[in-house]
């Protein structure tokens, strides 16, 4: 795949070349063996809620945005900011 790195970087492509570099390239990654790695399901919801506390941005959610979890009804309650009515604090439920 070293040699396809070199023809991206290329700059001057005509439309056609273009056109056959990513033919080869799309074959060179079909051809290659792809392997993903995944972990075991989780422990129920509340795994699911700690798992996505660590590893989503802190902009989208956080642990402390949570404020209720119902495993039983698989339903998640947090808080957010409504900045559409003036930034006031409200909760979501799904």
């Amino acid at each position: 795949m070293h040699h396809l790195r070199k023809r991206i970087a290329a700059i001057n492509l005509t439309t056609d070349k273009q056109i056959v570099l990513r033919k080869e390239i799309k074959k060179a990654c079909f051809k290659q063996q792809w392997v993903v790695p995944v972990k075991k399901p989780f422990n129920g919801v509340n795994s699911v809620v700690e798992y996505i506390g660590r590893h989503t941005p802190k902009v989208a959610i956080s642990n402390h945005c949570i404020t209720a979890v119902d495993a039983i009804k698989d339903i998640i309650t947090f808080s957010y900011k409504d900045y559409r009515r003036g930034g006031s604090k409200k909760q979501l439920t799904l």
